[in-house]
């Protein structure tokens, strides 16, 4: 499910967000890429949690909206 996937992008921004909090769309890709999940179920994952406020997004830069 994509909200499943949603969640998990979520928590991996989170996990991987430097001080500024803040996480490159490069390590979502190379974090998630570990997985199971393809590229193109990340794209969704992530432009669901932006569509839904639960991400923010500026440019490649994405981070956890709290």
């Amino acid at each position: 499910m994509p909200s499943d996937i949603a969640d998990r992008v979520v928590e991996t921004v989170a996990d991987a967000a430097g001080a500024d909090g803040w996480c490159s769309r490069a390590q979502v890709d190379s974090l998630m890429g570990a997985t199971t999940i393809d590229r193109r179920e990340v794209d969704r994952a992530l432009k669901i949690a932006v569509a839904n406020g639960r991400l923010e997004q500026d440019g490649e830069q994405f981070r956890v909206v709290e």
